[in-house]
């Protein structure tokens, strides 16, 4: 099974083949320890698929939840909220290697 897969852009991160925890002080940018997001979009790969997001921790409370009836993308919307994503893998269900997680920074990151 291969590690996730970040992708990092000056004003997006992507995910995709996830296969374990992912926090983002440790995958996304630790130099912005509480970013700006604009908005989180999850794209199933299948319509089974689910996806928790929390802020802060593992055991943080959830900002994000989809559950996927068809493999249309899910988008929420956070006008530059401050957040500190954290994707735990046991609550998450994704077909394999298919699916991804686009985090996307507010315009204006301070």
């Amino acid at each position: 099974m291969a590690a996730n897969v970040v992708k990092r852009l000056p004003f997006s991160v992507t995910i995709d083949t996830i296969d374990a925890d992912w926090d983002w002080g440790v995958s996304g940018n630790s130099e912005d320890v509480n970013p700006r997001i604009n908005s989180i979009t999850f794209v199933p790969g299948d319509d089974t698929d689910y996806l928790t997001v929390r802020d802060g921790s593992l055991t943080g409370p959830i900002i994000f939840y989809a559950l996927a009836l068809n493999t249309d993308e899910k988008v929420q919307y956070y006008h530059g909220a401050l957040i500190w994503p954290v994707i735990e893998f046991s609550e998450i269900v994704v077909a394999g290697g298919t699916h991804y997680v686009l985090f996307e920074f507010w315009p204006h990151r301070r």
